[in-house]
């Protein structure tokens, strides 16, 4: 199977985002063990690695500025599997082993459908990279599933839509630049729904106690809706942290990426 360059930063992109929300690790004082489960539904004979499906942890390694975390990786390929298969793999793998988020990189609709129910019934992050199946937005079997919006600006019109979907009137949106920050201010400040607070984190001179501060503002609101736009390179990114937001006032954050225009 070749994936497109899309394809590619899509996986990529979506990984970043849940391995690095994880924690500011340079303000902890214990190490993070990040778990990512990968499902996938085609092989070919012969591939073993991430790599060959466009994920290349090594990269994450090497770029990310987090020194306390560790990132495991479950790959589980659904091809031949029997649905009680997938559910007995599924607690066996996933639930058993504490997974932070799964990541669905699979075309076809039914397995897709079946293993985000499984997370939305275990309350577990899920991603899909691939489908565009319309039952996959009902929140009443797929609440935990997320997949990749719409292109440009179209992506603050659909965090309105969750927004009113959801019922929230308070939500934070954090973008990467000047130019992400000009757009979020034209479609949020003259909505009549809710109060959104727009943070612009793509500064060169914001420091990471910058960054620490605006999370903390975040983490000590009553907000449950938090919006991220980002440029894939974006180097402030690293520093987000989610599992540092309160156990008792869960923030649904949902995020999306672009490549550079520049």
């Amino acid at each position: 199977m070749k994936f497109i360059g899309r394809d590619k930063n899509i996986c990529k992109g979506f990984l970043l985002l849940y391995c690095t929300l994880l924690s500011i690790a340079e303000c902890r004082t214990h190490f993070t063990d990040v778990k990512v489960g990968i499902f996938l539904d085609r092989w070919k004979n012969g591939e073993t690695s991430l790599e060959n499906y466009g994920i290349n942890f090594a990269d994450y390694n090497r770029t990310t500025t987090l020194t306390k975390i560790s990132l495991q990786t479950k790959m589980i390929q659904l091809n031949g599997l029997s649905f009680e298969e997938i559910s007995r793999t599924f607690c066996n793998d996933i639930v058993e082993n504490n997974a932070t988020v799964i990541v669905l990189h699979t075309r076809n609709d039914n397995l897709t459908q079946f293993v985000g129910n499984l997370a939305s019934y275990f309350k577990i992050p899920v991603i899909g990279s691939l489908t565009q199946a319309p039952l996959l937005s009902d929140k009443e079997y797929f609440s935990t599933f997320v997949r990749n919006v719409p292109p440009d600006t179209l992506q603050f019109t659909v965090f309105l839509d969750f927004l009113k979907y959801a019922g929230k009137r308070e939500a934070f949106v954090i973008v990467s630049d000047d130019t992400s920050y000009g757009l979020a201010m034209q479609h949020y400040n003259d909505n009549e729904f809710a109060a959104v607070t727009i943070i612009n984190l793509g500064s060169p001179d914001l420091e990471q106690r910058d960054i620490i501060k605006e999370l903390q503002r975040i983490k000590s609101s009553t907000t449950h809706a938090v919006y991220l736009y980002w440029r894939l390179e974006a180097s402030a990114l690293h520093s987000l942290d989610c599992k540092g937001f309160s156990s008792h006032q869960r923030k649904s954050i949902m995020g999306s990426f672009r490549e550079s225009t520049s």
